[in-house]
């Protein structure tokens, strides 16, 4: 799964978050769990990604030879660093608006359960994006034409980020994850004051239709962490019900990916249990072998 498919995950879970912080009941254990296990291991990606950019750019500063081979090894590094790079800034959209529901839906239940595993999320990702900013504003390993599009890739997420989270502001308290409070709650009053569009078209339509199209050709076509990506999204979208986003084609796609999921998980478990019987040693099954760690 693209980057930019992961921020329309955000906007689809935007639009209908307020009735999930508002509706009965408790969230999936499950897709807390996935979302806090699969994030986790995104950062690690993200953190090695960015190490082994600067070391191979050190060692191409220290290493002898022509001008034309060392550019070669900076350009080669560079292009399988820009996605990641993308990749942060654009998931600070979900990160930032997830964290938001999760909080919210434990605070209107005066519960404490799956608030503080997205705010660890939340924590880690704001460490990558200072290394990402860090990096892109050193010029010994980011040239300015590259500094400038991931400044516009940043810019344009942070926007995102502040006109979703304006759809949670009457539900929640969104000042602690906005980057502009002032323009998410100028964002939260443009949507309160026009449910349809000029054509009759549901605003969340026009928001949803112009949030794929900003992020449609601004991003490298190559996803480096595509299936971690799509197990986040999976846990996201399975705090929903299918209803929800029944005619959301992108939904839809995505469900199957929850489902296929579910089902990789249960043939893993079926796979322990047969070998458990072979080698007569003892299975502990659970739902998520890399949950959080209880309190």
């Amino acid at each position: 799964m693209h980057a930019r498919e992961l921020v329309e995950v955000a906007g689809l879970a935007a639009s209908q978050g307020p009735a999930l912080i508002l509706g009965p009941g408790r969230l999936p254990q499950r897709g807390i769990e996935d979302y806090w296990s699969s994030s986790k291991c995104r950062l690690g990606r993200w953190a090695r990604s960015l190490k082994l950019y600067r070391k191979a750019l050190d060692g191409d500063a220290d290493r002898k030879g022509n001008g034309a081979e060392k550019e070669r090894v900076s350009q080669a590094a560079w292009r399988a660093t820009q996605p990641v790079m993308e990749e942060i800034f654009t998931g600070d959209i979900l990160s930032r608006l997830w964290t938001t529901v999760l909080c919210a839906h434990d605070q209107r239940r005066g519960a404490c359960d799956a608030g503080p595993i997205a705010r660890s999320v939340m924590l880690g990702h704001l460490e990558a994006r200072q290394r990402a900013l860090a990096l892109s504003s050193d010029r010994r390993y980011i040239g300015a034409e590259a500094a400038a599009q991931l400044r516009r890739v940043r810019r344009s997420s942070e926007r995102w980020s502040d006109y979703l989270l304006g759809a949670l502001a009457d539900v929640s308290d969104i000042s602690e994850f906005a980057f502009d409070v002032e323009r998410a709650r100028d964002f939260s009053e443009r949507l309160r004051d026009r449910p349809v569009g000029p054509d009759e078209t549901p605003a969340w339509t026009l928001a949803l239709s112009s949030l794929r199209a900003g992020f449609a050709k601004a991003l490298c076509p190559y996803s480096p962490n595509g299936d971690v990506n799509a197990r986040i999204a999976a846990s996201v979208l399975g705090c929903f019900s299918a209803e929800h986003f029944e005619s959301t084609v992108l939904f839809r796609s995505l469900w199957l990916v929850r489902l296929d999921n579910t089902a990789r998980d249960v043939q893993s478990m079926v796979d322990d249990l047969l070998h458990a019987d072979d080698d007569n040693r003892p299975v502990m099954l659970m739902s998520n072998p890399n949950r959080p760690p209880d309190g």
